[in-house]
């Protein structure tokens, strides 16, 4: 059960829901290794709240991901497709989001179960929305906002195919991530290449956050 209601909504632009081309790739970053060890810390994700969030510890198992592997999962978020969508139909929306959701290279690397629930049980509704009609309103390429209780994000319809937004919302979602714009830490937190999915960065920060080993702020 979750006692406190955190109201906070997250405003994000289309350089992070999209992504940069011109942003340096994880090679190009690789490169500059030894500068990176010595800021590691600053590419660590960071949050609003202490973990676990809206994560909910569950009995570990091992579930197949929408790409056919096997992953280890021992905690869970779950979701649902608003019944209206944009441009979308929620068949459409659900089989995409879904796919994305329970892909091997997003957050269940980190252990995290994203099921898909009835519309009434789930901690996050998922919509696509025509530009400018969001929570977050104009510039607004994706949208985290609501109680914990009832998280609802928004990506706007030119944004369909996207899985980068996706993973940056959800993590506003669950753990009330915050972005992080670092050009020398790729992360879907921030303005990374388009296409990119959660880093071992990104990963080992949820694992953490979700054991209550991050700080906040």
């Amino acid at each position: 059960m979750i006692d406190e209601q955190h109201n906070e909504v997250f405003g994000c632009g289309e350089e992070v829901v999209i992504g940069l081309p011109e942003y340096p790739t994880p090679d190009e970053v690789g490169a500059a290794a030894a500068e990176l060890s010595a800021a590691a810390a600053a590419c660590r994700m960071r949050f609003n709240r202490r973990g676990p969030g809206n994560l909910r510890k569950m009995e570990k198992t091992t579930v197949q991901t929408s790409d056919g592997f096997d992953a280890d999962v021992e905690w869970l978020y779950t979701w649902a497709p608003a019944p209206d969508q944009a441009a979308h139909t929620v068949a459409e929306v659900e089989e995409f989001v879904r796919h994305v959701f329970r892909h091997s290279q997003g957050w269940m690397r980190a252990g995290i179960a994203l099921r898909r629930v009835p519309l009434d049980e789930a901690q996050c509704v998922m919509k696509y929305v025509t530009e400018g009609r969001s929570v977050c309103g104009a510039g607004a390429a994706g949208c985290c906002s609501g109680p914990d209780s009832r998280r609802l994000i928004e990506m706007v319809s030119g944004t369909w195919g996207n899985h980068k937004g996706l993973y940056h919302e959800l993590a506003h979602a669950f753990a009330h991530a915050k972005h992080n714009n670092n050009p020398r830490c790729p992360s879907v937190m921030g303005g990374s290449p388009p296409g990119i999915r959660p880093t071992e960065s990104d990963i080992v920060s949820l694992r953490e956050f979700a054991l209550g080993k991050t700080p906040v702020g």
